[in-house]
């Protein structure tokens, strides 16, 4: 019987090794500094940013890297497991999505060019001290000749993000000419939300000035 059950143990923990290496990893998590995120990852996040309109928000600080030489069609899911207070906002690939719910949602699908890396600008924005966990996913389309649709292909990698908003957490401040010139500087539209500065057409405004986006 020993034996028989230590059979099964190795049967499962080999299935469960294949079955991870089954995660299509086409595209991939990464941090602000472009370091790879590991499947099924958990990020801690205590540091508020200055949202540029005297507000306050807690970015995921992922992005998403196209490890391939073809452009790749996908979307974000993700489940927010809890939300104490604020709203949660992904924007990506082009429009911004604010949830004050939990529950299981997902982006619209765009394209992430060969090679590069695409910011998810996902953020939790509280309104008070409190937390907030989302669970986000990669998920990949591919179009349908026969529909004319993009159909979901395929899930990617996923990180689990857990915010913790308390007296205790620090803040980072946009203050520095080079940080204020950055090119990749948070870009918002006229309401004051924030948008893909690369994807939006529009007036925005980018480091304090407002612009005409083509």
């Amino acid at each position: 019987m020993k034996k028989i059950f230590t059979s099964l143990f190795l049967l499962c923990v080999l299935s469960t090794a294949v079955w991870a290496d089954d995660i299509d990893k086409t595209l991939i998590f990464v941090d602000a500094n472009g370091t790879e995120v590991a499947d099924g990852s958990v990020i801690e996040v205590t540091t508020l940013e200055d949202d540029g309109w005297g507000g306050q928000m807690m970015p995921t600080g992922l992005k998403v890297k196209n490890t391939s030489s073809s452009d790749v069609t996908m979307s974000v899911a993700y489940n927010i497991q809890r939300m104490d207070n604020g709203n949660f906002q992904i924007c990506f690939p082009s429009s911004c999505i604010y949830k004050s719910t939990t529950g299981e949602y997902e982006t619209t699908t765009g394209s992430v060019k060969a090679s590069k890396t695409s910011d998810l600008a996902a953020e939790w924005i509280p309104a008070e001290y409190g937390e907030m966990n989302v669970v986000l996913q990669i998920v990949y389309y591919k179009y349908n000749a026969v529909t004319k649709k993009y159909t979901k292909s395929g899930d990617g990698p996923t990180a689990t993000v857990k915010f913790n908003y308390s007296e205790n957490s620090g803040v980072n401040v946009l203050n520095s000419d080079a940080e204020l010139n950055n090119a990749n500087a948070k870009t918002y539209n006229l309401a004051g939300q924030r948008v893909n500065g690369a994807a939006y057409k529009g007036i925005v405004i980018k480091n304090g000035r407002k612009m005409l986006n083509r």
